[in-house]
């Protein structure tokens, strides 16, 4: 089996790729399982590519392995590119609890990059959100007029949507 092995900001990104056998699978989820637990990562990305094998069995031997090993990622994210990849994978989700480990199959990479940031814990956010929960273009804006007006000697809004309205083109005046 084919594989490469990318290690992202907190995640360990796995592609498999032209597999002969299913239980190809394991070795290299019980290796990507090593290497998160000697980089400290709790984050497990595995992309399908074309011509994965991998079974429903196969699957869950190789999440017995990564269990068996000691300290197995705590989240598991699958990313399937076919229907029989993403029925083999949607296994995973109701087998990797017993082994202490959340799973989840996605088609989208970023959808599953997604779920692993904000399964992650820590004060890492999605893409293109502040911690407060604007989007990060609309927090900027709602900074920048509220430093304005306190150097102009102005009132200082009490929330940064009150700053976006009040200096919105209806606020000014414009149609």
């Amino acid at each position: 089996m084919q594989r490469r092995i990318l290690l992202l900001p907190g995640i360990i990104q796995v592609t498999l790729d032209h597999g002969e056998q299913p239980e190809g699978i394991v070795p290299v989820l019980a290796e990507a399982a090593l290497l998160a637990r000697t980089k400290r990562f709790r984050q497990l990305l595995v992309v399908s590519g074309v011509g994965d094998p991998a079974t429903p069995e196969a699957v869950s031997l190789a999440l017995d392995t990564m269990h068996a090993l000691g300290a197995p990622p705590l989240n598991i994210a699958f990313v399937a590119c076919t229907l029989p990849q993403y029925s083999v994978y949607h296994f995973s989700e109701s087998y990797a609890p017993r082994v202490g480990i959340a799973a989840r199959v996605f088609t989208s990479l970023r959808d599953a990059q997604d779920w692993l940031t904000l399964r992650e814990g820590s004060a890492t956010q999605p893409r293109g959100f502040y911690r407060r929960g604007l989007p990060a273009g609309l927090q900027r804006r709602a900074e920048r007029g509220s430093a304005a007006r306190q150097a102009a000697g102005g009132p200082t809004p009490s929330s940064p949507l009150d700053s976006i309205r009040s200096t919105g083109p209806r606020a000014r005046g414009d149609p």
